[in-house]
């Protein structure tokens, strides 16, 4: 069992397995789409990179789920109702 101190570095950032995809994680999905052609290791790293670079999106839902933690540690209302 990973103790959650493990999850943060020393400079204090999460480092949890949840946040690690890779290009096999794209392969996944693709397959999941019934795209079964084959395709390039580059096609894959640009599809990753992608999702991740400047993501609006996906940054305003770690927020909002960071502020949903906050408020359940410290009893406080749900900001989201």
């Amino acid at each position: 069992m990973i103790k959650k101190q493990e999850y943060i570095s020393e400079q204090g950032i999460y480092v949890g397995p949840e946040m690690k995809w890779g290009v096999e994680d794209v392969v996944a999905e693709m397959q999941e789409m019934n795209i079964l052609e084959s395709y390039k290791r580059e096609d894959l790293e640009a599809i990753l990179v992608a999702t991740f670079k400047d993501n609006d999106h996906l940054m305003q839902t770690i927020a909002d789920h960071i502020k949903i933690n906050i408020a359940v540690k410290f009893n406080l209302p749900n900001q989201h109702e």
